[in-house]
């Protein structure tokens, strides 16, 4: 399965919040980064796809989709990043990454580039702590076809 982009996959909370923070990050770039556009490049993902992604050298995520899960298994993890023309621009300016980050706090999301261990600058997360959404999303999940 290659990347899912379709917020449709997307826990319905959580997708509000992303197209939230999509806008936002669009109103962004059209002062800050003329000529980009930030762009949602990983949804859900399967357990299989989350493997393959863990099997990756270098590794693309520390989590193996079987016994450790992904949160973009549980509709509720993103990557976006900026794209200019046809590409993705993975090494931006980090006061892009930051602006990002802020956004992402201040719609109650975790953001990847808070870690200490594995940064990883595109990554918006529904914070784990909040195991009811978590099951919420698991049943939304099913209902949708996902699980």
């Amino acid at each position: 399965m290659p990347s899912d982009r379709n917020l449709a996959h997307l826990y319905p909370p959580f997708r509000a919040k992303v197209e939230a923070i999509l806008a936002d990050m669009a109103a962004y770039a059209a002062v800050h980064m003329v000529g980009y556009k930030w762009i949602m490049v990983e949804g859900f993902r399967t357990a299989k796809y989350q493997h393959e992604l863990f099997l990756k050298k270098p590794p693309v995520t520390h989590r193996d989709g079987y016994k450790r899960r992904s949160n973009h298994q549980s509709s509720l993890a993103v990557d976006i990043a900026p794209q200019y023309g046809h590409g993705i621009d993975w090494k931006c300016k980090p006061e892009h990454w930051e602006y990002l980050g802020h956004v992402a706090r201040s719609r109650g999301l975790e953001w990847g580039g808070d870690w200490e261990r594995f940064r990883d600058f595109p990554h918006l997360e529904w914070p784990e702590s909040d195991k009811a959404a978590y099951a919420a999303a698991r049943k939304w999940q099913k209902e949708q076809g996902l699980a």
